[in-house]
């Protein structure tokens, strides 16, 4: 009887230390899939500050903090989209100083996280040379499995569909 009663006991402790190791495997990848959110949230409001943070006597580095760390693809796009705005930034001698509020995931999947970025920015140019305050809206699409890389990039539009 105490031979099937230290059995049981044995049973029992290896089941406990079974539901342990299960329950430590299950919190760490809880903790590692909230570590990768904060670091997407993190990477994409770092890039939504420099994509708002603008001026005109210096094109070229705003187009660099706005294709930094983004895919080949979407670099060349916002290239493209910097130069078109070089027409309006350099006639109005546009201004604008951003200051980061908030990130949050929209969604992750495999690795790819769509966040929401807000941005408070004022902005100063020949039109309102005593400054905007407005607040920048970002979608910003970070790969985990991409070293990080930002793969996509949209403004309030997409931002304010995603509450729909």
């Amino acid at each position: 009887l105490s031979l099937a009663g230290g059995g049981w006991l044995g049973w029992l402790w290896h089941q406990s230390q079974r539901s342990v190791a299960a329950a430590r495997s299950e919190l760490n990848a809880v903790q590692d899939a909230a570590s990768s959110r904060r670091h997407a949230e993190d990477v994409a409001l770092n890039y939504a500050k420099g994509a708002a943070q603008m001026d005109y006597k210096d094109i070229p580095g705003w187009t660099r903090q706005l294709t930094a760390n983004t895919s080949p693809e979407l670099t060349k796009k916002l290239k493209d989209a910097a130069s078109s705005m070089e027409q309006i930034i350099v006639p109005l001698q546009w201004t604008s100083a951003p200051t980061p509020i908030t990130a949050t995931t929209r969604s992750d999947r495999d690795g790819v996280f769509v966040v929401n970025c807000f941005v408070s920015v004022m902005t100063k140019n020949t039109q309102a040379p005593d400054g905007v305050q407005s607040t920048a809206t970002y979608t910003v699409t970070v790969n985990k499995n991409d070293n990080w890389r930002i793969t996509d990039v949209g403004g309030v539009d997409s931002a304010l569909r995603a509450g729909n």
